[in-house]
Parts: C-alpha cells; sequence; structure tokens
C-alpha cells in the first residue's frame, strides 16, 4: 500500500501515486503557493505549531511501534514495482521561500537565504558495471603441422566511449574503454576532508604509539614472523618509535615513548633483554639488501624494489687546443659514489603497495552539466583526467593492439612517471647539501600524493656534483692547464645526462617498450608501461635538463622565443611565437654531434666561434640529451616534460619583482609611504589556520620571507596599498593589483573548467597589457633607485665574481643605480604556458616545485642522523630504506591484524578519531584589556571534539560559561549593542525557529557562552572543509543575503560575531529544546561603491548605524556559509559615530590607539583562498546550493568570447617595449640571483600538510592561542 504524501489518499502501488500526482489538486495548491508566497505567511505559524504538538503526541506512539509497517510499501508483484531512473544532477528544486513572522512591533525582521550544502560523496558511476570477465588465452589445438601463413594485420584500435552516470553536482565521466576497475574520488567522505577538526573513520587506537599513528594492536601477534625481520613486536614499536616524524626529542616526544610504548599493556620487558641497536639495524639492512636470500618473506616483501646501488660515473674531458682521435680518446672523469634506485624496481614496488588499489589505470575525460539548457563544460582536476594522459594511453593501444590481437589477455595500462629534483641546504651551518631527484606517481591522486605522511614520494637518487679536485685531475691530465669555466659549466651538463644515462638502463627500457607484467595491488595482472609527463624543477636545472643555454638568446625550454620578445604576453604575436615549440629532432642531434667532434677531435673551446655558429641560434649546447638518446626512437619529445613552475616563476618571481618594485616607487614618492604601508600590513587581520598568517612589522623590507608570505602580500595588496600614491597613479595601480590577484587565484584552482580556463587565458592578456602600460606610463614619473637589500647583494655578487676572477664591473659598489620593472624574464614569459600546461598535465598544484620541497624534510631530517662524514648520503640512503621498511611492516600487521578481525569478530563499524583537547595554561603576562562578560576568556579552554563532515557545524555543549540575561542587559543598559529589546530581538529569533514569543521559556533566564563555532562547507573542487569562527580573532562570517534579490544585487551579507551561545527553551511547558544561535553587529554593502570583476575592485563594506534596529541581531548558525576575510579600508579613515562606546568592540579592536572607533569602510578579500575566489565566481562545481544566488555575478570572460584581444582592448600594434642594453645586462646579473634558492624560501610550514599554506583551515584544538597574541597586540 502507498499514500500520497500531499492528500494522504491511499493507493495499491507507488506506480499508482505517481499518476494520481499529476492531476492531485493537494500538489497543485503547494506549487501555486510556492509561486505565490506572499501567501505563505499566513499558514507559517499554525504549521510549526501543528507540527510541534505533533512531535508532543508522538513520543507516546513511538514506544508501541508498528511491527507491519515497514512491510506495507512492498509491492505485491514484480511488475507493480517502482523502478526508480537515477536522479537528474542539474535540476535543481526551487529555493525554500521563508517568510519571517511578524513581530510585537509589527517591525519585519531580516533572515538570510536558507542554504543547504551538498555532501561531497556522490558517485559517478558506470551504470550497470559488470564484474571484469576473466581473460583466458585459448589453449592451442592440437593439429597436423603445415605451412606458416602469415598473421593476420590486427585491426586498428578505435575507442569505445563508455559514459557513467551524473552524479548530484552534475558531473559524469567519458572512459575511452570499459575499465577493468572504476576508482570513484568520490565515493568515501573520509577521503574528501582536508581540515584536521574533521573526524574521519579510522581504525580503533590501541596503547603503542604505533596503534596512534597506523591502528596497530600488538595483542594480536600471534605469530612473530608478521613483525620480521624483527624478533617481536616490542622491538618493533621501539624501532618505530626511533624513526618518528621528529630528530629532536623533546618533551611531548618523551611522553610518546612513556605513555605509548613503555607503558603499554601488551609491552614486555623481557623481549629487551640483550638488546642492541646496531644488531637491529643491521637486521633491517639485511632485510633489504639484494643479496640476501635467507628468508623466502623478505625476499618477497622488502626486496621488490632491489635497494640503493652505488656506481660511478665517467664523462670525457676537453681542452683547448688539444686534439684526440675520438672523443673516447679523450681523458675520462670518474664521479663515484652516485646513490641511486632502479626505476622498474621503484614501480613495481609502487603497484603492489596498498596505496595501488585506488590508483587510476585507464584515463577519462571528466564533464560538468550545470543546467539543462547549458552545454557540458570540460572539467580537468588530475593528470589522469588530463589530455596528455588520455592521448597517451589511445596511442599506446593502437600501438599495442597487435599483441591483444595476438591473445595478449592483460590489460593494457600506463604509469605516470612525475619528476621533482632540488638542491636543498641539509644544515644552517656549513655548506652541506645534498641534491635529491624524487619520483611520483600521476596514477594516484593528487589530493594523496600532495601529504608527505603518505611517503608517496619515491626517492630515486641522490645526484653528486663534480669533485673539489676537479682543477687537479684536470691539470693533471692535460699538463697543468686548468679547465675554463665554460669547461666546468659543459662538466656539470655532462654530469648530469651521464646519471640519467645509469637511471635509463636496459631495464628500464625494455618496461618502456613492451611493458612489465605485474599483478597489482587490486589484484588485476596488467601490463603496465611506465611514460614520463612532468619534470618539475626551478629554472637553472630545467636549462641543464633541457641542454639549452641559461638566459641566453632564447630562453624557455619549451619554445624558441627570443629574450627580446619575451614582454609581449598576453598578444597574438606572442601567441605565434610561442607556436615554434622545441622539438627533439634528428636535425638537433646531428648539430650535436657536429660540435663534439669540433671540441673533443678537433680542439676547440665549449664557446668557440666554430660551436657558436652552429648552436647559438637555438641556444642549444654542446651535450647529448640522455631522454633524447634513449626515448627519441619512440617519439617521445623531452622539452615537453618541463612544466612551469608556479612557485618560483609568479610568488618569488613575477609577483616578488612588482612588489620589490613598488618598494623603490614608494621610497621615491618620499613621505612616510613605506611606514604606512608596513603599518597597514600589520593591521591586517589573520584568516584561517594558515591561509593569512599575521604580517612581519616591516614587510617592505622582505626579510625572510617565504613563497608562501609573497602570496599573502599579494591577497592583502589591494586596501593595503589604496590611496599611498596620487589618485591616477592609484588607479593604474589597484587596476593591476586586481589583476594579479585574479590570476593568481585562476591559476592556482585546484579544478578547471573550459571557462575558468578561458578566464586564465583572458586575465593573462590583461596583465600583459597592464604591466606593459605601468612600466611605459607610470614607472617614468619616479626615480626609482636601488634599495639598501640590493645594493648589499650586488656588492656580494661583485666579491664573489671576483674571488672568480671575473672581471669587476664599473661604478662604485656603495653606490645606488637606478632600477626599472624588467619585463624581460623567462618568469614574465611562462605565464603564457599555463593554459596549455594545465589542458596537458591537470592543475599546476599537481606538479608545483612545492612538493619537492615539502619531501626535502625528510633528507634534512636523515642528515642529523649521519656522521656528517663524506659520505653521508650513503648514509642518508640506508635511513630512507629503513623507514620504507617500517612502514611496510606497519602495513603488513594492520592488514592481518584487520582480516583476523572479520574472521574472529565480525566487521565493525569505524570509530570516529578522537583527540584530546589541549589544554592552555593562563599566560603570564597580563591582558591588555578587560575581558567583556559576554566572551569566553582566551585562557580558558573549552572540549570540542572533531566534528563529523556530514554536519553543518558544532559549538561545544558544555555549560560552564553562564550569561544571565537580566543581569547583563542591566549592567549595560546604557549600551547601544544591549538595547533595551534584547530580550525580545532574541525571542524574536527564537519565534522563527519554534513558534510565537509568548509561549517560550528561556530556562532560568540565562544562555550559555562558548568559545568557538566550527562550520563545515563543500568547496569547489567537492571537498569537504572547516572553518573555526570565534569572537577573539576569527569573528566575520558571510550568509546568504538577507535583503531581496530586487534590493541587492549582491547575493552576500556580512556580519561580525560578538558571542557564540546556545540555550535551553522550553515551548508550552513541552519538552526542551537546545537552541543555538550568534549575536552579531551586522555589516551593510556599499552600493554606491562600483565593484567587481567589471570594475575591478574589492566589495566594500560598512556598519549598519547603531540607530537601525537592523544593526545588531541574532542569527541560526546554520545560515553561515563560512568565515569572511574582511580587511579595512584604510584610506577612508576611522569614524566613532557609528556606535558609541561599546561591548561590542571589547572583543575585537579595530585599533589599540581608538578603541571606540570603527573604520568607515572595509573591503571583503575575495582573493583570500581558492573556495573563496570561486564564491564570487559564482560557477563553483561544489557550490550547487549557492549558484542560483551567485550566477549574476559571474565575469565577462565566462561568455567564452571569441576575440579576447578586442574585448580587453589589447593594441596589436605596439605589442612589445623595447630591449635596452641596459636591460639586458640588468637582466643578466639579476635573475640568477632570483633563482638561487635561499633557506628561508626552502621553508615549509611545520604542520604535515601539502595544500597547507593556502587554503588550511584552522585546526581544532589552536583557537585559543592566537588571542594570546592579539591581546599583546
Amino acid at each position: 500500500m502507498a499514500i500520497c504524501d500531499a492528500c494522504e489518499q491511499t493507493f495499491s502501488t507507488k506506480h499508482a501515486v505517481r499518476i494520481h500526482r499529476i492531476t492531485c489538486a493537494s500538489v497543485l495548491a503547494d506549487w501555486e503557493l510556492v509561486c505565490n508566497p506572499q501567501d505563505l505567511d499566513q499558514r507559517t505559524v499554525s504549521s510549526k505549531r501543528a507540527r510541534l504538538d505533533d512531535e508532543l503526541n508522538k513520543e507516546k506512539e513511538l514506544t508501541e511501534p508498528n511491527q507491519d509497517a515497514e512491510w506495507e510499501d512492498v509491492p505485491a508483484t514484480y511488475e507493480d514495482a517502482d523502478v526508480m531512473s537515477p536522479p537528474s544532477p542539474i535540476s535543481q528544486a526551487p529555493p525554500n521561500i521563508f517568510v519571517p513572522p511578524p513581530t510585537r512591533s509589527g517591525r519585519v525582521c531580516k533572515y538570510p537565504k536558507k542554504n543547504v550544502d551538498f555532501l561531497p560523496n556522490s558517485s559517478t558511476r558506470i551504470p550497470h558495471m559488470p564484474a571484469p570477465v576473466p581473460r583466458i588465452r585459448p589453449a592451442p589445438k592440437r593439429v597436423a603441422p603445415r605451412e606458416p601463413t602469415p598473421e593476420p594485420a590486427a585491426p586498428s584500435f578505435e575507442p569505445t566511449v563508455v559514459v557513467t552516470l551524473p552524479n548530484e553536482f552534475g558531473m559524469y565521466r567519458e572512459y575511452p574503454t570499459f575499465p577493468e576497475r572504476e576508482i570513484d574520488d568520490f565515493e568515501e567522505l573520509d577521503n574528501l576532508c582536508n581540515a584536521p577538526g574533521l573526524a574521519t573513520s579510522l581504525p580503533k587506537e590501541s596503547g603503542s604509539r604505533l596503534a596512534k599513528a597506523m591502528g596497530i594492536s600488538i595483542d594480536a601477534a600471534l605469530a612473530s614472523n608478521r613483525f620480521a625481520p624483527f624478533l617481536n613486536a616490542t622491538v618493533f614499536c621501539l624501532m618505530h618509535w626511533f624513526y618518528g616524524n621528529s630528530n629532536l626529542k623533546s618533551v611531548q616526544e618523551l611522553d610518546h615513548l612513556v605513555k605509548n610504548v613503555l607503558l603499554a599493556e601488551d609491552f614486555r620487558v623481557e623481549h629487551l633483554k640483550d638488546f642492541s641497536a646496531q644488531r637491529e639495524l643491521a637486521r633491517m639492512d639485511e632485510a633489504t639488501s639484494s643479496e640476501s636470500h635467507s628468508s623466502s618473506h623478505s625476499q618477497t616483501e622488502f626486496q621488490r624494489d632491489q635497494g640503493w646501488i652505488n656506481s660511478t660515473v665517467k664523462i670525457s674531458l676537453p681542452c683547448e687546443q688539444h686534439q684526440h682521435a675520438s672523443e673516447d680518446a679523450a681523458p675520462v672523469l670518474e664521479v663515484p659514489n652516485v646513490y641511486h634506485r632502479s626505476l622498474v624496481g621503484t614501480i613495481k614496488a609502487a603497484l603492489q603497495d596498498e596505496s595501488a588499489e585506488l590508483w587510476h589505470f585507464t584515463p577519462h575525460r571528466l564533464f560538468w552539466k550545470p543546467s539543462p539548457s547549458s552545454s557540458p563544460e570540460r572539467i580537468v582536476t588530475k593528470i589522469y583526467n588530463s589530455d596528455a594522459f588520455y592521448n597517451e594511453y589511445i596511442n599506446l593501444r593502437k600501438q599495442q593492439n597487435q599483441q591483444v590481437h595476438l591473445g595478449d589477455a592483460h590489460e593494457i595500462a600506463i604509469v605516470a612517471l612525475m619528476l621533482w629534483s632540488d638542491s636543498t641546504q641539509l644544515a644552517n651551518f656549513g655548506n652541506a647539501s645534498l641534491w635529491p631527484l624524487y619520483l611520483l606517481f600521476g596514477n594516484q591522486s593528487k589530493y594523496v600524493r600532495a601529504h608527505p605522511s603518505s611517503f608517496s614520494a619515491h626517492h630515486i637518487a641522490y645526484l653528486p656534483t663534480l669533485p673539489k679536485m676537479l682543477q687537479d685531475i684536470y691539470m693533471k691530465a692535460y699538463n697543468g692547464l686548468t679547465a675554463t669555466a665554460a669547461t666546468i659549466t659543459h662538466l656539470k651538463r655532462e654530469l648530469m645526462h651521464a646519471i640519467w644515462l645509469i637511471l635509463l638502463d636496459e631495464e628500464f627500457m625494455e618496461a618502456y617498450e613492451h611493458g612489465i607484467i605485474i599483478k597489482c595491488a587490486d589484484g588485476i595482472t596488467r601490463r603496465v608501461f611506465p611514460r614520463f609527463f612532468t619534470y618539475s624543477a626551478d629554472y637553472p636545472e630545467k636549462v641543464l635538463l633541457a641542454t639549452i643555454r641559461y638566459l641566453a638568446k632564447c630562453v624557455c625550454p619549451r619554445c624558441l622565443i627570443q629574450k627580446r620578445w619575451v614582454s609581449g604576453l598576453g598578444t597574438h604575436v606572442d601567441g605565434q611565437r610561442r607556436s615554434h615549440i622545441r622539438l627533439d629532432t634528428q636535425q638537433r642531434r646531428d648539430r650535436i654531434e657536429i660540435t663534439r667532434k669540433w671540441i673533443y677531435v678537433h680542439g676547440r673551446g665549449v664557446k668557440s666561434t666554430r660551436v657558436e655558429d652552429i648552436l647559438q641560434d637555438t641556444s642549444a649546447v654542446p651535450t647529448r640529451n640522455a631522454f633524447s638518446i634513449r626515448l627519441s626512437k619512440f617519439g617521445f619529445n623531452y622539452h615537453s616534460m618541463f612544466v612551469p613552475d608556479f612557485l618560483h616563476e609568479f610568488e618569488l618571481g613575477v609577483w616578488k619583482s612588482f612588489f620589490t618594485h613598488m618598494m623603490r616607487i614608494l621610497v621615491a614618492a618620499g613621505g612616510n609611504c613605506i611606514q604606512r604601508l608596513n603599518w597597514r600590513y600589520c593591521k591586517v587581520a589573520t584568516f584561517g589556520r594558515n591561509t593569512i598568517r599575521r604580517f612581519h612589522r616591516n614587510a617592505s623590507d622582505m626579510t625572510k620571507l617565504a613563497a608562501r608570505d609573497f602570496e599573502d602580500l599579494l591577497q592583502c595588496s589591494i586596501p593595503v596599498f589604496e590611496g599611498l600614491l596620487p589618485p591616477a597613479h592609484d588607479k593604474v595601480l589597484q587596476d593591476i593589483l586586481f589583476t594579479l590577484c585574479e590570476w593568481h587565484a585562476l591559476a592556482k584552482l585546484r579544478m578547471h573548467t573550459d571557462s575558468t580556463l578561458t578566464g586564465l587565458e583572458a586575465t593573462t592578456r590583461r596583465l600583459g597589457k597592464e604591466l606593459r602600460s605601468f612600466v611605459s606610463k607610470i614607472c617614468p614619473q619616479y626615480s626609482t633607485k636601488e634599495l639598501p637589500k640590493e645594493t648589499a647583494a650586488r656588492a656580494r655578487r661583485a666579491a664573489n665574481n671576483a674571488k672568480k676572477g671575473k672581471p669587476a664591473a664599473t661604478g662604485s659598489l656603495d653606490a645606488k643605480t637606478s632600477k626599472m620593472l624588467n619585463l624581460f624574464t623567462y618568469k614574465l614569459h611562462s605565464l603564457g604556458d599555463y593554459v596549455k600546461t594545465i589542458w596537458l598535465f591537470g592543475p599546476t598544484e599537481g606538479y608545483s616545485t612545492q612538493r619537492g620541497k615539502l619531501e626535502h624534510r625528510r633528507v634534512k631530517r636523515f642528515f642529523v642522523r649521519t656522521n656528517k662524514g663524506c659520505k653521508f648520503e650513503h648514509q642518508i640512503s640506508r635511513h630512507e630504506h629503513r623507514e620504507h621498511l617500517l612502514r611496510s611492516i606497519a602495513a603488513r600487521v594492520l592488514k592481518l591484524e584487520e582480516k583476523e578481525s572479520r574472521e574472529n569478530l565480525g566487521a565493525k563499524e569505524p570509530q570516529s578519531s578522537a583527540r584530546s583537547s589541549k589544554k592552555h595554561s593562563r599566560p603570564s603576562k597580563k591582558i591588555s584589556y578587560v575581558k567583556p562578560p559576554h566572551i569566553v576568556a582566551t585562557f580558558e579552554s573549552e572540549s570540542l571534539p572533531p566534528l563529523s563532515p556530514s554536519e553543518h557545524h558544532q559549538m561545544s555543549t558544555s555549560k560552564r560559561y553562564k550569561l544571565y540575561i537580566y543581569e547583563f542587559m542591566n549592567n549595560y543598559c546604557d549600551d547601544a549593542a544591549v538595547t533595551e529589546d534584547f530580550v525580545s530581538r532574541l525571542e524574536d529569533h527564537f519565534l522563527a525557529r519554534v513558534l510565537e514569543r509568548a509561549q517560550i521559556n528561556i530556562l532560568g533566564d540565562r544562555i550559555y557562552m562558548h568559545k568557538v563555532l566550527r562550520v563545515n562547507y563543500t568547496t569547489y573542487d567537492i571537498r569537504r572543509e572547516q572553518d573555526s569562527i570565534n569572537p577573539r580573532n576569527h569573528c566575520n562570517i558571510m550568509t546568504l543575503s538577507r535583503d531581496s534579490e530586487a534590493d541587492t544585487d549582491h547575493p552576500y551579507s556580512y556580519a561580525r560575531v560578538l558571542g557564540v551561545f546556545d540555550a535551553d527553551v522550553q515551548y508550552n511547558g513541552g519538552k526542551t529544546q537546545r537552541l543555538e544561535f550568534l549575536w552579531v553587529r551586522w555589516f551593510e554593502v556599499d552600493h554606491r561603491f562600483r565593484a567587481g570583476w567589471a570594475a575591478r575592485r574589492l566589495d566594500r563594506l560598512k556598519f549598519i548605524h547603531s540607530d537601525s534596529p537592523d544593526a545588531f541581531g541574532f542569527l541560526d548558525p546554520s545560515d553561515v556559509l563560512r568565515a569572511s576575510h574582511i580587511i579595512p579600508s584604510f584610506n577612508s579613515g576611522m569614524t566613532d559615530s557609528l556606535l558609541p562606546p561599546s561591548i561590542a568592540r571589547r572583543a575585537y579592536w579595530e585599533d589599540d590607539d581608538y578603541p571606540d572607533h570603527d573604520w568607515n569602510f572595509y573591503y571583503v578579500n575575495r582573493f583570500v583562498d581558492r573556495d573563496m575566489f570561486v564564491r564570487y565566481l559564482g560557477y563553483g562545481i561544489g557550490h550547487k546550493s549557492t549558484n542560483h544566488y551567485t550566477q549574476h555575478m559571474r565575469p565577462a570572460y565566462f561568455g567564452l568570447y571569441t576575440n579576447l584581444d578586442e574585448e580587453l582592448g589589447i593594441d596589436e600594434a605596439h605589442p612589445d617595449l623595447p630591449l635596452t642594453a641596459e636591460q639586458e645586462a640588468e637582466m643578466e646579473a639579476s635573475e640568477p640571483e632570483d633563482d638561487i634558492e635561499s633557506e628561508e624560501e626552502d621553508e615549509e610550514d611545520a604542520n604535515d600538510n601539502g595544500f597547507v599554506g593556502e587554503d588550511g583551515e584552522e585546526p581544532w584544538d589552536i583557537d585559543d592561542t592566537e588571542a594570546v597574541g592579539f591581546a599583546d597586540f
């Protein structure tokens, strides 16, 4: 039996109900009511009363449930069953229309529009995907021998497009063939959580530290060999603690040792009898040694990657005026101690690791259909849904189709190799350095491999440098002659590619051509082909690997554009020049062989005229490229894998150069411009966990700033620079700062669509135009000189050149020289390649050099454990392999115990990970302000466990901190924030959520204060994130607009949280409800100020005057979308007219010198993080619930203009700036300094997340720490 939920009429089947609802009068009346919302207010209160009365009466009914109710809706026959089709992802229900109930005074309360967030765990499954059919090779039939006949030609491979069902967000996949196994990144909600305050399902905890980290219980150690090569669990856990994440044995590490290892219930002291650390380390080394065959178990588990290999590289030494019969006859330089691993062994070990169960082997294309009338948009998020992976898979299937035709039953798959290499300093003092080469796999989700704790970066080699005794060896070989600078540079290139020839050995080439047949971690046997996709490195290393000259005539490793044309970024002719890409042709290889013959056989110099005449046009060098030698016959163009480097090219490149020149302009402008800029940056509030940090008091000095710090300077720059220059110049500066912020946000998105990439292309063109206009029109108005920091750097360079015997520069080293903004740099040119690269390899953070810098922490941690001797590379390699062994044992034990648990006890529900609340002691220094009575003190603690990602918000349930309402009103009766109708307003707020005010009883006339409100939200890239909001330092929030769409075109409303509360409310003597609410002070949008994408300005706000009834109010936490980063409009000044002295300011002072003032205006920072940026684009895939309200905010480039030059007003008549001799000399002198890695740039955040510098949010236990600094401030 089925019932119509509108008219309650009963029917025999659900199908009959569906037919009835087409003509049901109640259904039609409901739709008419939705279309005519003015009639809704007449039924709101009565319906709420009836609903709550029913809830009171249903309590008795719930005690006697109907045992047969669950069978009522079961259809009698199969034919009557209602087969539900998948819901359309693009059909959106009309937004809930909420009409606020009337108040006692008749005033209409303003409430934000209701928002129901969508959880990201929605699958895009192939419809009715069957289990993969096992491919069985047919047994050969016994027939009489006959003459051999030619094999029939294999049919050409044609992609058979397989389209999945769309998910709730309108996303679906398109596979080129039916995949053996489909991996859905959106299936498990736990895998989509980024914030540490979100609770995820983890295995149960046990007493040991291993259990804390890996979920392992030692009690279940039924057999000692599960901890092999260790004899027992006690020794294993002790060694696992020793190789923990910290080298400094701090008090916290000591607590871990005592509480989680020594005091564990299953710890056995007798297991440590005759314990020897050296013996256990030797046991680990023996288990991973390729020479050990004592245990077949160890052989299979720990020797898959074959360990580290020590090799010696030999390169030929050239010398001018010395001829040889051939290159092989020249003296040889031997470089020993090249520590490396087998690429094939590493690939096999990775494919059999448990993490490979979630790898993507079949590429796909991702699409999004935002509405029924719109065309599908292509999405690119990771390398396995990019063009490069998709096209390579199609080409490989066509090449291997003959093998499939001949009976090869294995699935063909690609392993995407992504390389990182970068030299790093190992210690703060001394010159110890290491040059690691890392390998990561693009088949793995970037959200997993971005975390160093995932150990997804495989150490392949530690690249050596030329021997320190090189000149002595050279002099011995050539009768006292020393090697010239050009010769040493040539030897560096030769060494790099000689090492790569060792790595690209015969085993790897066999796998590259014919594949590797291996049973992967998911149980499927595949024929796997390794393919190189990206190589991430800074510019000096790019030119070394691409075998081109450093900052020569053609500066780019990907194209042949000349240095004098790189300032034409974004122009049409610039695009034509970029189309002349570098190719690994036979002509290029022949030129290299000719020049090497001139050098080694005829004795010409590396930079002689003969060599220059052949190579100078393309800035090539006389070095054979290892990738060309090994892979050119397969059609691989090695130039294509040198992807742009966002960290060095923009954050530490274009933006750093522009910010530095702005400091020169502010110095030239005179006055106190620099001091005002530093003061303003100090006044910018922090945001999130690490998104915006507290700025240094002297931001203009740029001392010890990492890339993340320059990123923060950019994101907050628009309000800070406003008004520092004359109005005409300030307008141009504001425009270009807005464009820089927009380009930065677009280029750093983790999920791109056709529209966003069109926007990135349009913004790139606009950026190039505005930079050229700035240099030609604004910069000449100021006589800019070197900053003191630059003068000192120039002196250091001169001193270093003098040591190397280079000629000294003319002019005084102490005098400040003129400086201009240099647009003739490779870093600026590289910005034009981002759109093409993203289509090819996915978003930029997937191959950013930041991942390699995060991995540097491990080798630095290993270096501390070495003896700092001349062979520390070997010791680092041993420590790395031991750590890998411990992880393998931990994973094996966990897998065995989970299996035993299922067999003995059955499957159990996973428990949410619980973290103990961090206790903060009372600060010793005096707090500089009086605590408001409605705010929980900073030094007080409040328990707040991790929040389930499926929930919207969370505040503590503690009733420790009480606030008596009438006492509070009596003490602050003269405060404009605490008006006479404070209680009435609170009851009005409850009225909208419960029922009429006369029947509401706030128990005890008291409410309960809380420190923190956590708000979960779904990001644009369909992840789950969290904001932490408190009234002390992160107090600004955003909701959907409280105004009607006719009154404003801005979709959001903004407020400052004054207090976080809950109350026990009783209705009509019934059951008590706990209602959570926020006390807020509302902003209003300044509609007189032109803002948005077309105006190139941030949205401007101001506080509502305290005389208005809308100045203060109460808010349901479920209406909060996110925290908002609001920056004062420093140029507009402050005022005390909006609000008299009030406790509403005590929790968050705007200025310590003016505690009773507000800023006249504020700016909403739409560029604070990626998700916030997309919320103002109005086009977020994960923002399904708000896209309806923000669609009118979309910028003009979302119209997919065909003529972007005309739209942006780019003048093609004079697209380029002339390159003067002074600028060329400046480029040669200044660019190398920018590329030298300083130690402060190599520093990263102390947390273990790859993405936390920009989008990480406030952790669950950090809410109280920053307020102490604010109190001091």
